[in-house]
């Protein structure tokens, strides 16, 4: 075995065992690992074997067109074993750069390193740890049509390693089915599911329940986790059954438009898995442990960390955070429950007053409750055809507001519209539903405390301005 051999013999090593370690950030099962790994081990020896060569590699580490080739040809490999190139060719070109520097490194480097191939090796490994921390691994599904906190909760802060994507539905007959429910158009989930899929995220937009059957169907047959957003549907229903209730947790929201609050801000998770229940527990309160029973934190195992003479001690998980909630908010929070679905049934009630009062008027389409549901209209969600209406959407809030001294809502403005994500590459027009309802949806006035004077002058309003 000659010396250039016997390089790219422990080379190829090296190559294998980098790319085994990054094929563990990407893929989360064994079996997953060893075909990802097996395929990213040969994508790179076809890509440097040919290199090898005295005559092509005397090329590659001494002249520049020999060091863009090589980076060129890993590129293209590479492209052929990573899921959805085209979705990932910034992750293709950072490959790319990665191997142009380190071999423009290794034709400088002197000293007697294997010619430079064990430094290619750790700072090649950094960089594709680095690629794999910053690129997507564990997606979520869920509407693009959503306040954007919950798509954050999905992009960690400083280091991205969760990409949203959107199930989203085409131009025809589907928007037409989504302005009746403005909810996800559950037929396009299953096509943006992959291996790296981590939860379908519902969100029970205005009061009203996804088709959660047919979610959670999918999600069984995919074993990926259920999350619901009912922030909007507290005390909802779907089929008899409570919003929040299906998936491992529920997660509601009790600000001061909710219908139900807690002086102002406040939530709640539910879920009725105890591993999932001691989890949230822990990270709601720094994660922190004590010996006894405890209203604050989680008990300590006593086999691990023995009580001896000590009355108190502390341990901490993990590096959790503080969001707990105030006992006086807790207990305003506690009556608010008690009267919940009286003031869901004064929403529904007037909901129907409005419905009725506005069912006539041209090129306005109103909320359409679901038979299985029960609709508890945390917001009226109206979309305007300006054609027939006479207006569009933002000369009707303005002259609402300016003329007959009514506020109408504009929620939401669509996620792949906003400078957040349009950061990370999503722009206007990619998403056709979205785009429309950003164009034409907005929502009346409704709440518990609504007269029937003030629910007689908005009709009166919307009838005036069309008129």
């Amino acid at each position: 075995m000659n010396k250039r051999t016997y390089f790219f013999f422990i080379y190829t090593l090296l190559t294998g065992s980098s790319l085994i370690i990054v094929s563990c950030l990407f893929y989360d099962t064994a079996a997953k690992i060893l075909p990802a790994a097996a395929s990213l081990v040969l994508a790179h020896l076809i890509a440097d074997f040919p290199l090898q060569t005295h005559k092509i590699y005397s090329m590659k580490v001494h002249s520049t067109a020999g060091l863009v080739l090589h980076a060129l040809v890993h590129l293209v490999v590479t492209g052929f074993v990573i899921r959805n190139p085209m979705e990932n060719w910034l992750t293709l070109v950072l490959i790319g750069l990665v191997h142009f520097s380190l071999d423009g490194l290794k034709v400088r480097w002197k000293g007697p390193v294997l010619d430079g191939f064990l430094i290619d090796q750790a700072l090649h490994l950094a960089s594709l740890m680095l690629i794999a921390t910053l690129f997507p691994v564990q997606p979520a599904i869920l509407s693009d049509w959503l306040y954007p906190t919950l798509a954050y909760a999905t992009l960690p802060a400083l280091l991205m390693t969760v990409w949203v994507i959107v199930a989203e539905q085409q131009p025809g007959n589907r928007i037409q089915q989504w302005m009746r429910h403005r909810l996800i158009d559950v037929s396009q989930i299953e096509a943006k599911i992959t291996p790296k899929t981590k939860a379908i995220v519902p969100v029970h937009l205005y009061g009203q329940c996804c088709d959660m059957d047919a979610i959670l169907d999918i999600a069984g047959r995919h074993n990926i986790a259920v999350v619901e957003d009912a922030c909007h549907t507290v005390g909802g229903s779907y089929k008899g059954r409570k919003a929040g209730s299906f998936g491992v947790t529920g997660c509601f929201s009790f600000h001061e438009q909710k219908n139900m609050a807690t002086l102002g801000e406040g939530g709640m998770i539910t879920t009725s898995a105890p591993e999932v229940f001691e989890r949230i527990a822990l990270y709601r309160s720094h994660c922190t442990r004590v010996y006894g029973t405890s209203t604050k934190y989680c008990s300590l195992d006593e086999t691990r960390f023995p009580r001896g003479k000590r009355f108190w001690w502390q341990d901490f998980d993990d590096t959790g955070y503080n969001f707990r909630m105030t006992d006086i908010q807790a207990a305003v929070g506690s009556i608010q429950l008690r009267k919940l679905d009286e003031l869901n049934g004064r929403r529904i009630r007037n909901a129907a007053r409005i419905t009725e009062g506005l069912r006539d008027v041209p090129g306005l389409q109103l909320p359409v409750v679901r038979p299985e549901c029960q609709h508890v209209f945390h917001l009226y969600p109206v979309v305007i055809d300006p054609d027939r209406f006479g207006m569009d959407k933002e000369t009707f809030v303005y002259r609402m507001l300016h003329e007959r001294g009514v506020k109408v809502g504009t929620h939401y403005i669509p996620l792949h519209w906003t400078t957040a994500f349009r950061k990370h590459g999503y722009q206007p027009g990619q998403f056709p539903v979205a785009d429309m309802a950003g164009e034409r949806l907005v929502t009346l006035p409704i709440h518990p405390r609504q007269t029937e004077e003030a629910i007689a002058y908005l009709i009166e309003s919307v009838h005036a301005l069309h008129g």
